[in-house]
């Protein structure tokens, strides 16, 4: 945002709940904390790779808690 002038409304951040492409793991709490980066800096949004993972339930989390989650955490925008 800072380096590129990008407005933050342009910008939606995704997130890959359990490990990524690089073996970078993303825990449940990191997709929080970075939810509520997303709604302090204005951004667009937020969407969500590998849903599958999240379906099955991840490092020990119940099914969806990625999306349940994230989707809690923006319903106190409204």
């Amino acid at each position: 945002m800072t380096n590129w002038s990008v407005s933050p409304a342009k910008i939606i951040l995704g997130l890959m709940p359990g490990l990524d492409d690089t073996g970078k793991n993303m825990s449940l709490q990191e997709a929080l904390n970075l939810t509520s980066f997303v709604m302090t800096k204005g951004l667009t949004g937020i969407m969500t790779w590998d849903a599958d993972n999240d379906a099955r339930g991840v490092d020990g989390n119940a099914q969806w808690a990625y999306s349940f989650g994230i989707k809690s955490m923006c319903k106190n925008l409204q």
